[in-house]
């Protein structure tokens, strides 16, 4: 009864043993493979010109700019607007064939948005003029509660809206989530790249110098190192 018990622990033990070394060869991997991949995507990489745009991923450090540029015409050589937003990044990965490596990108709060034309930036400009001349709306008693927190929203916006500064050609402004917001009901149309603050997880390869990422519009392409 002795030996049985005995061997039975003694096989037990085994499989500990066998699952310990399991789990630190897969956390060797993975060390190994933040420390190939890590420095591989250092850097700025670039798509080609794709329907009036081009997109800029830069990995500095544990800091990831993702830039999207549109232009006015096919061929990419007069700017309208460029748009960054920034975040930080951590690699991870799976160890699963077939699988592609991942990238948890945690976005900013903030966008940082340049306007290139004139037209633009008087037309923006004019909106700025409306928002700072408009009042904040006064809540009623009679009101419920869904309407004065309807109007407390509506202020907020507009407090925030009346903060921006006048635009310039050229000269890039960085935007709260609050501003751009109300920024947006002007016709300003920004694109974040993610929600503000939120959390993306991309899939990517690196391959005969190419970087494919898989992720929103952003993201799901083919870039080069610049």
């Amino acid at each position: 009864m002795l030996n049985k018990f005995l061997s039975g622990a003694a096989a037990l033990a085994v499989g500990v043993t066998l699952i310990s070394c399991g789990k630190v060869e897969t956390m060797d991997r993975q060390a190994k493979h933040r420390n190939d991949m890590g420095p591989e995507l250092q850097g700025v990489w670039g798509t080609v010109c794709e329907g009036s745009r081009t997109n800029r991923l830069t990995f500095s450090g544990d800091k990831l700019a993702v830039e999207r540029v549109t232009y006015l015409d096919n061929e990419c050589q007069e700017k309208l607007r460029t748009t960054v937003h920034t975040g930080t990044f951590q690699l991870a990965h799976n160890y699963k064939d077939g699988v592609n490596n991942s990238i948890v990108f945690v976005v900013d709060k903030e966008i940082t948005l340049t306007l290139h034309t004139d037209s633009e930036v008087d037309s923006q400009n004019s909106a700025l003029a409306t928002i700072r001349n408009e009042k904040a709306l006064e809540s009623k008693e009679t009101m419920t509660a869904d309407q004065k927190r309807e109007i407390n929203r509506t202020n907020q916006l507009l407090r925030a809206g009346q903060q921006v500064e006048s635009w310039q050609r050229d000269q890039p402004k960085k935007l709260l989530r609050l501003q751009a917001e109300k920024l947006d009901k002007h016709n300003l149309k920004i694109a974040p790249v993610a929600e503000y603050g939120g959390r993306l997880s991309l899939k990517y390869e690196i391959d005969n110098g190419y970087l494919q990422v898989s992720g929103p519009s952003d993201f799901a392409r083919v870039f080069s190192k610049k």
